[in-house]
């Protein structure tokens, strides 16, 4: 799962420069989940995702639950996780714009988005992932298009999977 969503950044990333669909950011990104078997195409209409409505149309209920966390409870407190109920990516996207909330500028990185890219955009790519009570990933940086290419605006952070001894 931590590669895919490396990987499908990294893709996605490759493509970035004026002129790119939106759609292709998304595509491209979505392909290592193809790949690791986690989704059939990168289609936003057919993703399992967090809040998707239940199996016969109805709303999903989402569940509270106590998670037992012993360094947690050591501060005197209790921590409760509110959980999607299905596996899959928060929501059926790789991402979206940074700006003012409801600005004429918003877009989110979509399959249903063909847009093209233009100098000056900024946003987010953040791949992710859940697996409900069992591993999730959400891995990104924060991009700017430039005339001729990008900038990565949060370089420093390394995307690669960095584990600690336990």
């Amino acid at each position: 799962m931590l590669d895919a969503c490396t990987r499908g950044v990294k893709a996605a990333e490759a493509l970035i420069r004026p002129g790119t669909l939106i759609r292709d950011l998304n595509n491209a990104a979505f392909d290592s989940y193809i790949k690791a078997g986690l989704l059939k195409d990168a289609e936003a209409r057919t993703m399992p995702y967090n809040w998707s409505t239940a199996e016969d149309g109805t709303p999903r209920e989402i569940l509270r639950q106590y998670v037992p966390d012993a360094d947690y409870e050591a501060q005197g407190r209790r921590l409760m996780h509110v959980y999607p109920a299905t596996h899959g990516p928060h929501n059926p996207n790789l991402g979206h714009s940074v700006g003012m909330a409801g600005g004429q500028n918003a877009f989110n990185i979509s399959s249903h988005n063909y847009d093209r890219l233009e100098e000056g955009m900024v946003f987010v790519l953040h791949a992710q992932w859940l697996e409900p009570m069992s591993a999730g990933c959400n891995i990104g940086d924060m991009y700017v298009v430039t005339r001729d290419g990008f900038e990565n605006l949060s370089r420093h952070t390394p995307l690669e999977t960095h584990r600690i001894a336990a």
